[in-house]
């Protein structure tokens, strides 16, 4: 079974659900096994860790626990929740092993989430904490913390007619011609909240699984458009944690930008000085040649479509075009 997502071209032993076939002639990037029900395989006592969450379950066991096989220098990733992960040294192939209570939909949500970005960085790309949609053939991009309001920014986009490129994770990749956004896979995950009001006239988006609590927007499934080649990046927009800020956008210097965009990748606890500089250098190269911005939306979702079209407006007039911003706009 062969799929594409993330500017990969994977290819599986088992159905994996949400992603989109990958071309007959695409060559294997990363082969998938999935191990479901199978004995976790214990850790090797020469194993070395070189990351330990300290966030701890109810049982005091960390969340993840990485460690470098010795013999192979194969990654592995043990999540408390009960799943494990191998990366191959040279990320040609991920392995997974998960028991119940985890489900296979729960397994996906490990894989096409933390374990693929490792894998991505493994591979020279850099994953930003992000979701992109396309204006006007160039990839937007929305980075923030988790609930800031990435997928539900990217699904208003989509409902409006914009097609989503990513959801939460964007890989990036330097080329000579300017910086490309690589597309993930036609879903987009919703809080309940967000889920029944934007799409309060359609039937209730599912669960991806019973321990997982967001739910999943299924671009094809509702006839929303998904953008499934790469594009320049245009503009990077970066919301602002910032509680008491008024609504609006406001540009950022370069180093400003790239800091900001340096705070917002993905899986950074998990890269060695390696890919830490790879990381930088191109960050440093996005953050010098696309314009990044600081945005922070009004608070009711109601009001969210108003101001991505006003946004959509603003990216066309201000950062495509030159134009001087107007005051008040766009937001």
């Amino acid at each position: 079974m062969r799929y594409t997502a993330c500017g990969l071209t994977l290819a599986a032993n088992a159905p994996i659900a949400g992603l989109g076939a990958a071309a007959g002639d695409a060559e294997t990037d990363v082969g998938i096994a999935f191990h479901a029900g199978e004995p976790l395989p214990p850790a090797d006592p020469s194993d070395g860790a070189w990351y330990v969450s300290q966030d701890r379950d109810e049982h005091g066991s960390p969340l993840l626990v990485a460690l470098m096989h010795t013999a192979d220098g194969s990654r592995w990733l043990r999540y408390s929740e009960g799943a494990v992960f191998r990366v191959a040294a040279d990320a040609s192939c991920v392995d997974g092993w998960w028991q119940p209570p985890l489900t296979d939909a729960d397994a996906a949500t490990f894989l096409l989430g933390p374990v693929l970005a490792f894998t991505m960085r493994l591979r020279g790309l850099v994953p930003l904490h992000a979701s992109a949609v396309a204006i006007d053939g160039r990839a937007v991009l929305f980075a923030g913390h988790p609930g800031a309001g990435k997928s539900t920014t990217a699904a208003v986009f989509a409902a409006l007619g914009f097609p989503v490129l990513s959801d939460d994770v964007v890989p990036v990749l330097p080329t000579d011609a300017g910086p490309l956004a690589w597309p993930g896979y036609p879903r987009v995950s919703l809080w309940g909240d967000a889920a029944d009001t934007l799409f309060a006239g359609h039937a209730p988006l599912p669960p991806y699984s019973a321990t997982y609590a967001k739910r999943y927007l299924d671009l094809d499934g509702v006839r929303l458009p998904f953008q499934a080649t790469p594009l320049p990046i245009g503009a990077v927009f970066v919301f602002d944690g910032d509680g008491d800020a008024a609504p609006g956008v406001r540009p950022l210097r370069t180093r400003d930008g790239v800091v900001a965009l340096l705070g917002h990748t993905y899986g950074t606890y998990l890269i060695d000085r390696a890919l830490r500089a790879r990381e930088f250098d191109v960050l440093a190269g996005l953050g010098g040649t696309v314009p990044v911005w600081r945005l922070r939306f009004g608070t009711a979702l109601g009001d969210l479509t108003g101001q991505c079209l006003a946004l959509a407006a603003h990216v066309r007039r201000t950062i495509y075009r030159g134009a001087r911003p107007e005051a008040g706009l766009p937001v």
